[in-house]
């Protein structure tokens, strides 16, 4: 397998150790093919594209289940992360041949660094759709994706789930900091991603491990824990070969 397809994406997939060494090679292999097919499908979105060519690989009779499974590891890895930065450059390019593409500093560093705002490093990761003028500046700019979006989308995504009970972004964060909790993190390194400013806010959190303490175990729970299934270990497919 030639090691020099898609160089990049082979680094990315070594320096987070995403798969094994042996293994990437092979998933370079698979998004490099799945880019020439997605070169005769640019009418179709990303995902759609992605079902396309493994439906296609399907058809194929020299190429197994596993390998299908491999692929689709490859495509998911390559698709989401390196893809949508991809396309948030180009956006990026296009303001700046507009005459716009800046973005806010915080601070000083606008002053300290005046070029750093048209920079690609200092863009948002998840813009907003549309350019805006900065109140601070009068400057038209693209500031990040808006609060109100993601709560939209939440709230569309607990309906599609059938979701009765109330949820919604702030269930997340309640829930990504009770979590923390319970693995015993120390509450001053939770206070600071929840941005809370006193430490007292953030302790509201710890009624919910007190009450948990209390709730009766169910003897399902007992049964699945003396379960034989909880020995086997699901690992994703990053095999090379068939076992």
């Amino acid at each position: 397998m030639e090691n020099r397809i898609l160089p990049e994406f082979q680094n990315f997939l070594v320096s987070r150790s995403l798969v094994p060494e042996k293994n990437v090679s092979f998933y370079a292999y698979w998004v490099s093919k799945f880019l020439a097919f997605s070169n005769r499908n640019q009418d179709l979105g990303p995902d759609l594209r992605v079902e396309k060519f493994l439906n296609h690989l399907r058809t194929q009779k020299n190429i197994s289940d596993w390998q299908i499974r491999q692929a689709d590891d490859a495509l998911r890895l390559y698709i989401h992360p390196k893809l949508h930065l991809n396309e948030v450059k180009k956006l990026h390019n296009k303001d700046l041949a507009g005459g716009n593409g800046e973005v806010y500093l915080p601070d000083a560093l606008e002053r300290k660094y005046p070029n750093a705002a048209k920079e690609w490093g200092w863009q948002y990761v998840f813009p907003a759709l549309k350019l805006s003028v900065d109140p601070r500046s009068g400057k038209i700019k693209r500031h990040h994706i808006s609060e109100k979006t993601i709560q939209n989308a939440v709230k569309e995504a607990v309906k599609k789930a059938g979701i009765v009970k109330h949820a919604s972004v702030h269930t997340l964060r309640h829930s990504f900091a009770t979590h923390l909790l319970m693995n015993r993190v120390n509450i001053r390194e939770i206070q600071n991603p929840l941005g809370h400013k006193h430490v007292e806010t953030t302790m509201i959190y710890t009624h919910v491990i007190r009450d948990a303490v209390n709730i009766p175990k169910s003897p399902l729970d007992a049964l699945y824990a003396n379960s034989p299934l909880d020995n086997v270990k699901v690992a994703p497919y990053l095999r090379n070969e068939e076992n």
